[in-house]
């Protein structure tokens, strides 16, 4: 079958906000030139013109995607950013005195100091604030070279520190929402 569109491969991880790598090396983005998301995961490829098809893969066609790809063939996902996940199975309605807060916010700013990151109170109290109130929020830290994104309160506490990176400024804002 032949697919008419070329894969994009980058031979670093820092030239792609998201990639895939493959066992034998070569990392497919999932960002296109212009920093665009153009790759979904279900979309049919093949590997040996590195070309695919803008439509989801047919498997009852012999057609392979990122999806069905085993571990043979794809040794994992790449970020151009570094992670540290900050996760503690909670709830807002767990939080009924400042004390909890206070002692919650100790544990994070710990989590991330022994994991090798400069997360301050502030950064810490505005997702953990947004979180309290149902919003989802992120934090960016030029100084310390971070960005902090919390979900919103329906979900368990969790904290996801990415570091900077300038194919990542349309979203490592800081804001709540």
């Amino acid at each position: 079958m032949k697919y008419t569109h070329k894969l994009r491969t980058v031979a670093d991880r820092s030239e792609t906000q998201l990639g895939v790598l493959l066992t034998d090396g070569r990392i497919i983005s999932l960002f296109n030139e212009d920093n665009e998301f153009y790759l979904r995961w279900d979309f049919p490829i093949d590997l040996e013109t590195m070309t695919y098809d803008v439509r989801e893969a047919d498997e009852n066609k012999g057609e392979i995607s990122l999806n069905s790809l085993d571990r043979t063939v794809i040794a994992g996902e790449i970020k151009c950013y570094d992670e540290c996940k900050y996760y503690h199975d909670i709830y807002p309605e767990a939080f009924t005195c400042p004390e909890q807060e206070r002692l919650e916010i100790d544990r994070i700013e710990s989590f991330f100091r022994d994991n090798g990151y400069n997360v301050p109170r502030e950064a810490i109290e505005h997702n953990l604030n947004a979180w309290l109130d149902d919003m989802k929020s992120g934090y960016r830290d030029e100084a310390n070279g971070y960005h902090l994104f919390s979900p919103c309160g329906c979900n368990p506490l969790s904290m996801r520190l990415s570091t900077l990176h300038t194919l990542c400024d349309d979203w490592q804002q800081t804001y709540t929402c």
